[in-house]
């Protein structure tokens, strides 16, 4: 349909002049007859319906292409508005994963502190601990392991103790012996001087 609109169009633009030549020639008594020139105007009015049906329908046909169009052009709109909405989230998603770029920033060096400080508290443990350790060794040196042995070393005193008080009781005792001999060498001596 469509090769055929020019050739069409052609045909339309010559026929006049051709039927005008034709009219002209019956009128003025030329070679044309009446029966060609009638044939001639039927092949006309046969084209002008055609020409007629042929405009009718693109003129449909261009109504169905701007319907189209505006089809197209109403989901371009949206396609455009909804691209501005992706560039929006997407400037927002950029945004917020900076921010939370910076706060992961943060926070790994709050775990690398975090980290020394805790390596910090594990030395010191260790060092604790090993000084629990020998401080435990040392009382373990310097006190009996067990009550009995305690109870033994007590009771060893206690007897010593006990001697110790025996003995002072029996010094005392013969102090107080030598004192009362001393007492009475004296009396001696004062009387016979």
């Amino acid at each position: 349909m469509r090769d055929a609109l020019p050739c069409l169009l052609c045909v339309a633009m010559c026929l006049p002049g051709v039927a005008a030549c034709l009219l002209h020639q019956a009128r003025t008594g030329g070679n044309a007859s009446k029966d060609e020139v009638n044939v001639l105007m039927y092949g006309v009015l046969q084209f002008s319906e055609t020409l007629h049906h042929v405009y009718q329908s693109t003129d449909a046909k261009m109504e169905r292409i701007n319907r189209s169009m505006r089809r197209q052009e109403v989901g371009l709109e949206r396609l455009d508005q909804e691209a501005g909405h992706v560039a929006e989230k997407d400037r927002l998603t950029r945004q917020a994963l900076g921010l939370l770029q910076g706060q992961m920033a943060g926070l790994e060096s709050e775990a690398e502190n975090a980290k020394g400080r805790l390596a910090l508290v594990e030395q010191e443990q260790l060092e604790l601990k090993t000084k629990v350790t020998n401080l435990e060794t040392s009382i373990q040196n310097y006190i009996p392991t067990t009550i009995q042995e305690l109870k033994e070393k007590v009771s060893k005193h206690s007897s010593f103790l006990e001697d110790l008080q025996e003995r002072t009781k029996l010094q005392k005792q013969s102090i107080a012996r030598q004192n009362r001999k001393l007492s009475k060498l004296q009396n001696l001596f004062r009387v016979n001087p």
